[in-house]
């Protein structure tokens, strides 16, 4: 099943939806499949594990990655268009 028809019927974890509904990946790349994966993490280390991976994130490609919780405004969906 294409990811756009996957992701029509399910939104996705929290911004992938965005990548499928704003970014024309279907007229670029045909056949193209999104993957993710969720890591368990112990009950109160996911916000220090998320600092701690972004900050690595931003080191190593000196910018922020991409459809992170940084992001101003992530869920009004007006200002991706």
């Amino acid at each position: 099943m294409e990811a756009s028809s996957v992701m029509s019927a399910w939104r996705g974890p929290n911004l992938l939806h965005i990548l499928v509904d704003y970014c024309g990946l279907a007229r670029v790349f045909q056949k193209y499949e999104l993957q993710y994966s969720f890591a368990p993490v112990g009950h109160g280390e996911a916000p220090y594990l998320e600092e701690s991976l972004i900050k690595k994130y931003v080191k190593k490609y000196g910018e922020a990655p991409p459809l992170n919780s940084v992001i101003p405004n992530k869920n009004e969906l007006s200002t991706w268009r």
